[in-house]
């Protein structure tokens, strides 16, 4: 199913997901250990991992998330294996277009002042 966002007049709708996993835990060695270290390294527990983001597509394989999303582009996507995920909560959030005012004073990607224009769009 895919989790496009909808749009209504100056407002764009958006799902986002709170979830726990657990990922691959890499516990080898680059050097020889002794058998009950490797038992013990095995044997820790898995650690989740706490993830929210913006739901982009989600099938019955896995959950695709964006940190960031614009009106045509988003950051990118992490895709993460439902047979992983151990708890899924979703809300709803609803994005209104923003103005900014006539004297806003933004940084360009140099740290260079700039004076927001109203009228570049």
């Amino acid at each position: 199913m895919c989790s496009e966002h909808t749009t209504s007049g100056d407002s764009r709708e958006y799902q986002i997901a709170v979830i726990t996993w657990v990922d691959i835990e890499d516990r080898s060695s680059p050097g020889w250990v002794p058998w009950d270290q490797a038992l013990a390294d095995a044997m820790e527990p898995f650690q989740p991992i706490l993830t929210a983001g913006i739901v982009l597509w989600e099938d019955e394989h896995r959950l695709a998330l964006t940190a960031s999303a614009g009106p045509e582009e988003t950051s990118g996507a992490l895709s993460i294996p439902k047979a992983v995920i151990l708890t899924d909560n979703r809300y709803g959030v609803s994005v209104e277009a923003a103005v900014p005012p006539d004297d806003f004073v933004h940084r360009g990607h140099g740290g260079e002042e700039k004076m927001s224009d109203a009228s570049e769009g």
